[in-house]
């Protein structure tokens, strides 16, 4: 079952790296922590094996590579705006965690979610 934007198609199975590239995620969780108020984290899969977005108060851009429901990211590398330190905080805590996603599905309610090892997880929503 597939449910994009409200949407629910119960026999569509989502192929790995298109799900990815449906367009900008807006992280809501780091860790099952939650994230800052009024913060902005983002993900943004291209089709050319690039991952993108903000990660608090700087940019990003990694590489990634997909193959099924495992997700592999590298080479994260982020600009070097001076920050409030919760934000820094917040940015280290999700760089690290982007880093550390294995895998990869869709929740119940259509939300992405990262997982990897330790616990290391993200969740987002297309916007």
């Amino acid at each position: 079952m597939l449910t994009i934007k409200g949407d629910t198609f119960p026999e569509c199975e989502p192929a790995g790296a298109l799900v990815l590239q449906a367009g900008e995620w807006v992280v809501e969780d780091i860790n099952g922590g939650g994230i800052i108020d009024r913060s902005r984290v983002t993900l943004n899969f291209g089709n050319d094996g690039r991952v993108s977005g903000r990660a608090s108060c700087n940019n990003y851009v990694g590489a990634y590579e997909v193959q099924g429901r495992n997700l592999t990211v590298t080479q994260v590398a982020t600009t070097r705006k001076a920050c409030a330190p919760s934000l820094n905080q917040q940015e280290t805590r999700f760089v690290q965690s982007l880093e550390q996603a294995s895998r990869f599905r869709l929740d119940e309610t259509g939300a992405l979610v990262l997982e990897g090892e330790e616990g290391a997880s993200l969740k987002a929503r297309l916007e």
